[in-house]
């Protein structure tokens, strides 16, 4: 229409930024999605494979249902009719059950009115959902199989003894939270964050050999969804692996060490946190390989953490 009205040039232009919106929007439909299936597997609604992390931090089980099912749906389904038949039983089954829910939980607080126009609207959509379902098969045999997926992984989490993950308070590891300001030695606190026996490891332990004062090893596993996250130590065999080495590192060193464990999206909020809580003499980081565009995509945690730490806590990246 572009092109018959106005000019190959306009059209060409309104296909570039058509086609980058449709990007948007299915990169937006991805990260929901991801977000989405991660959050069910934590509360344990679904198989403890949906929260395993690739080494991005990103849930990659969720990553690669959330590309395959909408490429399988839109080769299975031809024309536009009956993707958005597919859509519309959907969305009219959703918003009838969500509803539906609400008006018949007797424990929600509302008015009468206002109870029986979400109970009108819930049979409204139900009505709608029998209807679609009737004059189109094709669009109830699919609702009918991703919810039997849905609920067949669901058992499948809960028969294997599927629990709910519970957030982890970012106290040391076998320390009484009480306890925690009676932790340091003379020599004062450094806060080291590494995923490894690293030159920033290593430095910190050196450096509070010489100060006499106490290692806080900070261990952030980053995981990148649009969602809160949880996570146990126990569960994080990585984790474990490299704190059993720190701890191996500071008898050996004989150095006051307090391993620390949480989950973040983004590690430089969790270090600046720790550091101001803790009330640390002195941060250490390592200095990032990653490249530029890897940088500016994903944020430079030591530039971030300099740009956020209190003044009077100083920061020491070891190269």
């Amino acid at each position: 229409m572009a092109d018959h009205y106005i000019g190959p040039t306009y059209a060409w232009v309104v296909g570039v930024v058509v086609g980058l919106l449709l990007l948007s929007a299915v990169n937006t439909a991805i990260v929901a999605s991801v977000a989405l299936l991660f959050s069910m597997a934590q509360d344990g609604d679904l198989p403890p494979a949906f929260r395993m992390l690739n080494r991005q931090g990103v849930p990659w089980v969720p990553l690669i249902a959330a590309v395959v099912l909408p490429v399988v749906v839109l080769e299975s389904a031809r024309g536009l009719e009956a993707l958005g038949s597919l859509y519309a039983i959907g969305v009219t089954g959703a918003i009838g059950l969500n509803l539906g829910s609400c008006s018949l939980d007797r424990s929600l607080v509302m008015k009468g009115w206002q109870r029986a126009v979400m109970t009108g609207t819930a049979l409204l959509m139900v009505a709608i959902w029998v209807t679609i379902a009737v004059t189109k098969p094709q669009a109830f045999l699919f609702a009918a199989i991703l919810a039997g997926v849905g609920l067949f992984l669901r058992e499948a989490a809960q028969r294997r003894g599927g629990e709910k993950v519970e957030e982890e308070r970012i106290v040391p590891l076998g320390v009484k939270e009480e306890a925690v300001q009676d932790l340091a030695e003379d020599g004062g606190r450094i806060l080291v964050a590494a995923h490894g026996m690293t030159a920033s490891a290593k430095f910190a332990l050196q450096e509070a050999k010489l100060r006499g004062a106490r290692v806080y090893f900070l261990f952030v596993r980053e995981v990148k969804v649009a969602a809160e996250v949880v996570g146990r130590l126990e569960n994080d065999a990585k984790a474990l692996e490299v704190m059993g080495e720190m701890k191996k590192a500071a008898a050996t060193e004989k150095v006051a060490l307090t391993p620390v464990y949480c989950t973040a999206n983004k590690a430089s909020d969790m270090i600046v946190e720790l550091a101001a809580t803790l009330g640390a003499d002195l941060v250490i980081l390592g200095g990032t390989r990653r490249g530029v565009l890897v940088n500016l995509l994903r944020g430079d945690t030591v530039r971030e953490v300099s740009s956020q730490l209190p003044d009077e806590i100083p920061l020491l990246v070891v190269a």
